[in-house]
């Protein structure tokens, strides 16, 4: 009986034992799992990672070796080798391309105290990705962000040639301009506006409405002492809202002096009548009528009522030559060109002026006055006093 009790005891104290070493080798590799930290989830980059709940799991899904030396090769700025692991999956089409991308965005992120790591990571990758506007706008911003206001243009104008959204490309152009106007105001305060030549010379060039730019320019050139295109730009200010009042008033500076009679008009001025921000001019055809003109000098032609254009085609004084298209408020339209024998305005005649059949929305003007007559000249609007005055070029 002893024997078999100590037999029992035995027995107990061994299946005891055995039970207490499972159990603690079982809490040595759940704890060991639990305080094992993979390089990729230090880096909280769990984004990447398969959708799925592992709070009651022991184990970490797999994280993509790609990710991995992605974002280590980003942290050792060695961007080539990133930049090829990242061509390498767009090639595939692998969906591992779209994460590498977020990766990057985060990273860049991360180095807010250090700029120039996320400055020369893009500028590694937009020289080969130089279509993709996420890139370019972040690095327009990092720029801007550092001061260096003309490289944040620069990368703007290159996001723009790819954005197609409607209001993106708006918001776009809003961006350049204000970083415009501040490079402007920045070189007026050193008086080196001469410098800002070439960048408003573009700008004007890719947004030729945006007045602001041809202001620029002409400040540009005066500073520059080139007074003759200063006042080509000037000119076409006149009619701004915002710079039209100090066009004209440099105008009167730069242009030969109007000689006046007292309490008389010069004879080359032409009364304008005002409407808010615009100037209306009363012209005359070979037939008499007197059709009032809008003066417009973001248009390239002169405009006349179809009626009126067929009516003098009618009397042997214009004849149809073509058809373009004109770009309104409403949109694009299609309109005749004739050729008008004489077009008086002042003491002016313009002969064999083409002219476009266009029916305004404008209660107070017929037509508009465009660069094809006011270029011939050089024109200053008197706006204290209302009138035009032409001199011949």
């Amino acid at each position: 009986m002893k024997n078999l009790l100590a037999l029992r005891l035995l027995t107990l104290s061994i299946m005891m034992f055995a039970t207490g070493l499972i159990t603690g080798w079982w809490l040595h590799e759940v704890l060991a799992v639990k305080g094992k930290k993979t390089y990729f989830e230090n880096q909280d980059y769990r984004n990447w990672l398969p959708l799925g709940d592992f709070t009651n799991t022991l184990e970490w899904p797999d994280i993509p070796q790609e990710i991995i030396d992605f974002e280590r090769a980003l942290e050792e700025h060695r961007y080539d080798d990133a930049l090829i692991i990242f061509q390498r999956q767009e090639r595939q089409n692998s969906e591992l391309s779209q994460r590498l991308e977020t990766v990057l965005l985060q990273k860049i992120d991360e180095w807010y105290e250090h700029r120039e790591y996320s400055i020369a990571a893009l500028e590694r990758f937009t020289q080969h990705y130089y279509q993709n506007p996420v890139f370019l706008k972040k690095l327009a911003q990092l720029y801007t962000e550092q001061q260096e206001l003309e490289k944040a243009i620069e990368v703007l104008i290159s996001a723009r040639s790819f954005i197609s959204q409607p209001d993106q490309l708006e918001n776009t152009a809003d961006s350049i301009h204000k970083l415009s106007r501040l490079i402007y105001e920045n070189r007026q305060k050193n008086q080196q506006l001469q410098e800002t030549l070439p960048l408003f010379q573009k700008l004007a060039t890719l947004e030729p409405e945006r007045a602001f730019y041809r202001f620029a320019m002409a400040q540009g050139y005066l500073s520059a002492e080139d007074s003759n295109n200063a006042i080509r730009e000037l000119e076409l200010l006149q009619t701004d809202e915002e710079f039209g009042r100090m066009a004209s008033k440099q105008l009167s500076d730069l242009l030969p002096p109007v000689r006046e009679e007292p309490e008389e008009m010069p004879a080359s001025a032409i009364p304008l009548l005002a409407e808010g921000n615009h100037y209306i001019v009363a012209a005359l055809t070979q037939d008499k009528s007197q059709p009032r003109l809008l003066i417009d000098t973001g248009a390239s032609l002169t405009t006349l009522p179809n009626a009126l254009l067929k009516e003098l085609k009618r009397k042997k004084m214009a004849h149809r030559v073509n058809h373009t298209e004109l770009k309104t408020a409403s949109g694009i339209v299609f309109a005749p060109i004739y050729r008008v024998k004489e077009l008086h305005l002042g003491q002016y005649i313009v002969k064999d002026l083409e002219v476009a059949g266009l029916e305004l929305d404008y209660a107070f003007a017929e037509g508009l006055l465009g660069m094809n007559v006011l270029g011939q000249f050089h024109f200053q609007i008197d706006q204290d006093r209302n009138y035009l005055i032409l001199s011949p070029r």
